[in-house]
């Protein structure tokens, strides 16, 4: 399972989503982090449903290989 979770992550979007993220958290937090940092908020809820939608893509791909395996034989 969590090999299937770090592959989500081997993307060169993902590298810039992941670069957006720290671009957006830094200067919160060197600035006292006051508020609420909604960007940075909206692109992790991004990358965390990227990952659950590639995990379950995945999850029912290999489960439609393995029936039609069960079928050819």
């Amino acid at each position: 399972m969590w090999h299937r979770v770090i592959r989500q992550f081997q993307s060169t979007i993902i590298y810039i989503l992941i670069f957006a993220l720290a671009f957006d958290l830094l200067p919160f937090l060197l600035e006292g982090g006051h508020g609420w940092p909604f960007e940075a908020t909206a692109i992790a809820v991004i990358l965390l449903f990227n990952t659950v939608m590639g995990v379950w893509q995945e999850y029912r791909a290999e489960d439609a290989i393995s029936k039609l395996a069960a079928l050819a034989a």
